[in-house]
């Protein structure tokens, strides 16, 4: 199932660039940041509308994998790891603030 057509795996290339930053390796992590920007971007306005929320969350998302190469495990795709990760900050974005929305429309 391919998730998101933007992505593209050339030759395994982002299964090494994973492997290195697992390894602790900054160039793979700016590797991925580039390859990966522009897709992540487009499937995050797809979710949230706010090109600034979408930005720094895709921010977030590098810094968190940064701070944990260490402990991360193999993904079986970049792809697929890197589109659920970003929904997952997104989404955390998005249930505050419709919380928020609520308890100020009963007040």
């Amino acid at each position: 199932m391919l998730l998101y057509s933007g992505f593209n795996n050339k030759d395994g290339d982002e299964d090494h660039l994973w492997e290195a930053l697992r390894n602790g390796s900054r160039e793979a992590l700016d590797q991925l940041f580039r390859r990966f920007y522009s897709p992540l971007f487009d499937y995050g306005v797809k979710i949230i509308s706010e090109e600034e929320i979408v930005k720094d969350c895709i921010q977030e998302l590098f810094l968190k994998l940064w701070k944990r190469r260490a402990a991360l495990s193999q993904a079986q795709s970049v792809q697929a790891y890197l589109l659920f990760s970003l929904r997952r900050i997104l989404m955390r974005q998005i249930s505050p603030r419709t919380t928020r929305y609520r308890r100020n429309r009963t007040y």
